[in-house]
């Protein structure tokens, strides 16, 4: 993915608590060309056209405009239907998702490996450790969609995952001065 630093208020990614005397962190959307990379980094190629929000433009940097604006409702919509285009071009081949996770699940995804899955990628996908409350989150969003679906594995890792880069700790990179 795209390689942010630290945590508001955590560590940066030295472990180190982050310096807030020169302002501190600040929090910057991702571009679109960065979003996109980030998907194919974590998911791997993905052939569907994606439909961002436009990038914001400021001094000429989309980068610099990332930093001064929010995800609004406007623009909910597009990154979801980007994600689950996305997340539902993967997890309709048991091929991939599997490979993706890494090993077949329990359909009720009770078993180690998904946490594990949930850990590995939850990292990648947020650019730091995850806490274990949000292991634990996103595990009950997985086992609450396996249930509501019949104990379906697919459909229930299907749901973490998108949850997952729906995030404001995925859209979002945390940047130290």
């Amino acid at each position: 993915s795209t390689g942010g630093t630290g945590s508001v208020g955590g560590a940066g990614s030295t472990g180190k608590p982050v310096d807030l005397t020169n302002g501190g962190p600040k929090l910057r959307v991702l571009t679109q060309l960065e979003y996109t990379n980030s998907i194919t980094d974590l998911l791997g190629p993905i052939s569907a056209q994606l439909e961002l929000p436009p990038d914001t433009f400021l001094a000429g940097f989309t980068s610099i405009g990332g930093a001064e604006v929010a995800i609004n409702a406007a623009a909910v919509e597009p990154y979801e239907t980007a994600t689950l285009t996305a997340v539902g071009e993967v997890f309709a081949n048991a091929t991939r998702w599997q490979t993706l996770v890494g090993c077949q699940p329990q359909a009720d995804l009770s078993d180690t490996c998904v946490a594990t899955f949930v850990q590995s990628f939850g990292k990648r996908a947020y650019r730091r450790d995850l806490t274990e409350t949000e292991v634990q989150r996103w595990l009950k969003v997985g086992k609450d969609a396996a249930q509501l679906t019949g104990s379906s594995a697919t459909v229930g890792l299907a749901a973490l995952v998108s949850g997952i880069l729906q995030s404001p700790n995925f859209l979002y990179r945390v940047e130290t001065n």
